[in-house]
């Protein structure tokens, strides 16, 4: 063989190997550094900003599964206020805990962390921020009924070994949420329960894609809070 060929046979696995190289570790600061918001996530929250929630409003914070409800229709409750966004993460909620918390809402129903644990964070590593979220929404209205409910896990479509992983993390800080909430004064609910699987993963019939909800999945999770939402307009 020449020897050009041998070297340009080097020089091509070399790129290969840079390229998987690249790759990795791409992947690695995806799993963990921050998502950069997105031009949506930031067109949502300037709305939240002229949208201020008002004394009597019912408040739903959080992620996209919070997001895509129609909870004043769910619940029939005309003073629900929507305000979760696609991608929101606990770090996120909390940077906008004031905004939540503000004009002293009668309840903040909150739901949060599952794209945390899709980004690759720990239940250990995301406590302290989750502590930090519900002191600072008692700080911001020491009035206002806070509503911690359980983190859904995620379930097939989603390839096995991201549910596993995923799931693990979501049953350790479920189990830790009723103290915290107890810590700040808040009340915990275990929605997770009624659309759980029994192998524990999100329960197939409420789902497409293993991570968001349908409309079935809406429905049981709006009869799991009811009780808890009340009236849900107090002027």
């Amino acid at each position: 063989m020449p020897r050009w060929r041998g070297r340009v046979g080097v020089f091509f696995l070399g790129v290969a190997l840079g390229v998987v190289v690249s790759a990795a570790t791409v992947a690695i600061r995806r799993a963990v550094s921050p998502r950069q918001p997105s031009s949506s996530y930031v067109d949502r929250l300037s709305l939240f900003s002229v949208l201020l929630p008002r004394p009597g409003d019912v408040v739903f914070a959080g992620d996209s599964l919070i997001a895509n409800g129609e909870w004043a229709e769910l619940l029939e409750a005309p003073c629900v206020r929507n305000r979760g966004v696609g991608w929101e993460t606990v770090a996120g909620l909390l940077r906008r805990a004031d905004a939540v918390a503000a004009g002293s809402p009668t309840a903040v129903f909150l739901m949060v962390g599952i794209n945390d644990f899709l980004d690759g964070r720990s239940a250990e590593s995301l406590e302290p921020d989750y502590v930090a979220l519900l002191f600072s929404l008692r700080a911001g209205a020491p009035g206002t009924a806070i509503v911690v409910q359980s983190i859904l896990p995620i379930g097939p479509p989603m390839p096995g070994e991201d549910v596993r992983r995923v799931n693990g993390e979501v049953r350790t800080l479920n189990a830790r949420l009723p103290e915290l909430a107890a810590r700040s004064r808040a009340r915990f609910v275990d929605v997770a329960a009624a659309l759980t699987a029994p192998d524990g993963s999100l329960d197939h019939r409420f789902t497409s894609d293993g991570i968001h909800l349908n409309g079935p999945g809406y429905l049981r999770w709006t009869e799991a809070i009811r009780r808890y939402v009340g009236s849900g307009c107090q002027r």
